[in-house]
């Protein structure tokens, strides 16, 4: 009775094939950094004979999908230790995913700024709070000028 209960719904050789296409899906992200567009996984995934719900289904724990951004397309990243713990496997198996370090795309020396020391910064480094007085202070310029 146990064996019955243990066993994948989809038998022994769906699981196989899924974690062939979850070990490709892994080995895909390491080679393009960790992470790549849904889009690019799709394709390429395709390319290896591997289904769009294949590939879904293999996301697991081991990869996560996330909005890449505002007006942009979804992004597949191999998740790491410090996103949920070590991630699990099929039978409970401890699976470490090592990501290769990138580059930070801001400098971590960025002072705060004295006057606005909660605010954020903008793409160009300059803090939100100083963009707004600026330009409220050109706008109030312009009407005391018109």
């Amino acid at each position: 009775m146990r064996d019955l209960l243990q066993r994948s719904p989809q038998g022994e050789t769906d699981r196989s094939d899924r974690e062939e296409v979850a070990d490709w899906l892994v080995d895909f992200l390491a080679s393009n950094g960790g992470e790549a567009a849904a889009k690019d996984v799709f394709k390429a995934g395709q390319a290896e004979g591997h289904s769009r719900d294949a590939l879904k289904r293999a996301k697991g724990r081991r990869v996560r999908s996330e909005k890449a951004g505002f007006g942009s397309g979804w992004v597949w990243r191999l998740t790491t230790s410090d996103d949920e713990g070590s991630t699990k496997g099929a039978k409970g198996a401890v699976h470490e995913v090592s990501l290769p370090s990138l580059p930070s795309l801001l400098p971590l020396d960025i002072d705060r700024c004295p006057d606005h020391p909660n605010d954020k910064r903008a793409a160009n480094g300059k803090c939100i709070g100083c963009i707004a007085e600026r330009s409220n202070r050109r706008a109030n310029e312009d009407r005391k000028s018109a």
